[in-house]
């Protein structure tokens, strides 16, 4: 039996938004870039990205392991766009050190929504 459509549609969000927040940290040089360099940035996000599609094809199959990774990782996205906005309002700085805010909403937004039809 396949998840519920409204969980699929918000995961499918979550990582839609993890796309973007990816891409929004690369255009805005996010402070890690500085210290790591532009390939090992894009080398260790296409891992990142790559890990979360794999739980996602295993999720839409309604395994249960797959499910509790999925919460795992709306978790992580939901804290990620946080720490993103956290970090923007503190420093005053977006480009150059906080880049990801603005898609950081998104991420809390479809990682809370993914969370709730998760279960």
């Amino acid at each position: 039996m396949l998840p519920h459509r409204r969980f699929r549609y918000f995961l499918f969000g979550l990582y839609f938004f993890h796309v973007l927040h990816v891409l929004e940290e690369f255009w805005g040089d996010f402070r890690a870039i500085g210290i790591m360099g532009r390939e090992i940035f894009l080398g260790i996000n296409a891992i990142l990205l790559a890990i979360p599609l794999l739980i996602i094809i295993y999720a839409l199959e309604n395994d249960r392991t797959a499910l509790i990774l999925v919460r795992i990782y709306a978790i992580i996205m939901i804290l990620n766009g946080l720490g993103h906005g956290a970090a923007t309002l503190i420093s005053g700085r977006y480009f150059g050190f906080a880049a990801g805010a603005v898609s950081g909403l998104g991420l809390i937004v479809f990682g809370v929504l993914t969370l709730k039809e998760s279960k």
